[in-house]
């Protein structure tokens, strides 16, 4: 009776034994895939962010572009108000030779750029 005990007491602790290391090693794996999970999910999001910036590198060239451009048009109108008023004060003048200077042609080119 004595050995039975024993061979009891000794099945137990393996059965303990495996359920615990069962355990521990679900427990490592559902770790692992957690880990897993989030690397996953933080190269997805920072291939998104690189996307997004890409984007807004695109953007900020098409509007640094556009504000240029901008710039040039109101100079050149600026330009050609005052050509305008200078034609007026030759006109009331009696429009006597030679008449004023016209703006820049170049400034021309700036109204054909798109």
């Amino acid at each position: 009776m004595g050995e039975s005990m024993l061979a009891l007491a000794g099945t137990c602790v393996i059965a303990l034994a495996t359920i615990w290391s069962t355990r521990v090693t679900q427990k490592t794996k559902r770790h692992s895939d957690d880990q897993s999970s989030q690397a996953d999910q933080i190269k997805w999001l920072s291939e998104e962010v690189r996307k997004m910036r890409t984007d807004l590198d695109e953007e900020i060239s098409k509007r640094r572009a556009s504000e240029y451009q901008n710039h040039l048009l109101k100079l050149a109108l600026r330009d050609h108000i005052a050509f305008v008023d200078e034609v007026a004060v030759w006109i009331e003048k009696g429009a006597v030779p030679p008449p004023p200077d016209p703006p820049s042609p170049e400034l021309r080119k700036l109204l054909e750029t798109d």
